[in-house]
C-alpha cells in the first residue's frame, strides 16, 4: 500500500509538472500572438507619413503600449514604431512653424509691403515691432522667415542711414 501511494504520489508529481509546462507553453503562444499582431500593426504604416496618419501611429503606440514586458521583447520592428512617432511630431512642429510664419505676415503685413525706396524715419516703430516680434518666433518658424527677416533687416538699415542724412542737414 506505501508502494502503491508512493508511485501515485510520484505520478501526481509528474502531472502537475506536465500541466505547468502545458500552461507555460500556452502563455507562450499567447505572448507570440500579441507579440505578432502589434508587429503586423506597425509593418502596415505607410512608409510616407503624413499628419493624416497621425491616428493611425497613435494607435500603433497605444498597441505596443498595451503589451506586457515579456511581450515587447519579441517586437521586432519597434524601430520602425519610433521613427514613425518622431516623423508624426516633426510633422505637427513643422504645421506649427507655418502657422506662427503665416500668422507673423499677416500680422506685419503692411511693413513687409514696405521697400528700402518707400521706407521713411516714420515707419521706424512698425520695423522695430515686427523685428521683436520675429525674436519672439520659434527657431522652426524663424527657419521659414528668412526673407522678411533680410527685407526687415535691410529697412532699418535704410532708416538709420535717413535718419543720418536728416541730422546732418539739420
Amino acid at each position: 500500500s506505501n508502494l502503491a501511494k508512493g508511485k501515485l504520489t510520484s505520478e501526481k508529481t509528474l502531472l502537475d509538472s506536465l500541466l505547468t509546462k502545458i500552461d507555460e507553453l500556452e502563455k507562450v503562444a499567447a505572448d507570440k500572438a500579441a507579440a505578432q499582431a502589434v508587429i503586423d500593426i506597425i509593418e502596415a504604416l505607410p512608409e510616407n507619413l503624413t499628419l493624416a496618419d497621425k491616428d493611425t501611429v497613435e494607435a500603433a503606440i497605444t498597441a505596443y503600449d498595451s503589451l506586457t514586458d515579456e511581450q515587447k521583447k519579441l517586437v521586432s520592428n519597434l524601430d520602425k514604431l519610433t521613427v514613425a512617432e518622431t516623423k508624426i511630431a516633426e510633422l505637427e512642429e513643422d504645421e506649427a512653424a507655418i502657422e506662427e510664419a503665416k500668422s507673423f505676415n499677416t500680422t506685419y503685413a503692411d511693413v513687409l509691403d514696405k521697400t528700402v525706396d518707400t521706407i521713411a524715419i516714420a515707419d521706424k516703430e512698425s520695423v522695430n515691432a515686427a523685428l521683436s516680434a520675429y525674436e519672439e518666433l520659434s527657431d522652426s518658424a524663424k527657419g521659414k522667415l528668412i526673407e522678411e527677416k533680410a527685407l526687415l533687416d535691410s529697412l532699418l538699415t535704410k532708416i538709420d542711414e535717413l535718419e543720418k542724412v536728416a541730422a546732418d542737414k539739420a
